[in-house]
């Protein structure tokens, strides 16, 4: 079942993310500012496909595959997104727990503007 305020409610959680992976990139904090652009998308994800009315996945995986069945493959969103996914989402996992891995401050500032670009897009889908 539909939950609107709980759509409205991710879409939320997605800007309150992106706000703060813009004030992480402005302090130069690349590792923690590709954390929030990961999670404003992840948001997104999780706030189209419980716009679905279907059961949530529990997994990141899953959530990934998931919106790749149902708006990539669907042709809702363009297959771009799949790869801004899985960048996105390896860049968060290299900076949480990888010790020598380094994100530069483009490489930080291209994940931000990417989440930002996937929050257009999902505001432009609910419409």
């Amino acid at each position: 079942m539909i939950n609107e305020g709980r759509i409205r409610n991710y879409l939320l959680k997605a800007k309150n993310d992106l706000a703060e992976a813009r004030l992480l990139l402005s302090a130069e904090y690349c590792d923690g500012a590709c954390n929030r652009a990961y999670y404003t998308l992840f948001d997104c994800l999780m706030l189209l496909l419980h716009s679905t009315g279907g059961p949530l996945p529990k997994t990141h995986t899953g959530t990934h595959t998931e919106f790749r069945k149902q708006f990539i493959l669907g042709g809702i969103f363009d297959r771009i997104y799949s790869n801004t996914i899985t960048e996105l989402f390896n860049l968060r996992q290299g900076g949480d727990y990888e010790i020598d891995f380094d994100i530069s401050l483009d490489d930080a500032q291209d994940a931000v503007e990417k989440a930002a670009e996937f929050v257009r897009q999902t505001e432009e889908y609910l419409r």
